[in-house]
């Protein structure tokens, strides 16, 4: 869809930035100050879809190095499209944005994890292989 823009995270995005965050996985109500501090730090590159002008998804991706790899690799830590705007080529729009600045950063890779029973997968075994099994361990309790 070509009216949807993808632009970063600003410091004046802190509302709609929250609701949407929440939208997305409530737990973080009693961790929202320290999230938007974290967000606003630059370690995290949190980018914003909009759709005439109304925020309607954001990613956030990691850059790190690993011991397989020559450079920088990137984490597409989250994904999201407020449910009101799904299948509107939002995520699409978001995925193909991270794919493209990593190839602008000369990234070997990009990755992803997702929920085994995502509807988004259908989109993204469009754009990647799933290979490999995440384990998860909360070492003290649910986040």
């Amino acid at each position: 869809m070509s009216n949807i823009k993808i632009r970063p995270l600003q410091d004046d995005d802190k509302q709609v930035w929250t609701m949407m965050l929440l939208d997305y996985y409530p737990p973080l109500k009693d961790k929202l100050q320290v999230s938007w501090w974290n967000a606003m730090q630059g370690d995290v590159q949190w980018n914003l879809a909009e759709l005439d002008n109304t925020v309607v998804g954001f990613s956030a991706v990691v850059l790190h190095y690993t011991a397989f790899s020559s450079g920088e690799i990137a984490y597409l830590s989250d994904l999201y499209t407020h449910p009101k705007y799904r299948r509107m080529g939002v995520a699409r729009a978001l995925l193909e944005d991270v794919i493209a600045t990593c190839r602008t950063l000369k990234l070997e890779r990009v990755y992803w994890n997702t929920e085994h029973d995502n509807p988004a997968r259908k989109l993204y075994d469009q754009y990647a292989r799933a290979d490999f099994t995440r384990y998860h361990l909360d070492l003290f309790g649910p986040t």
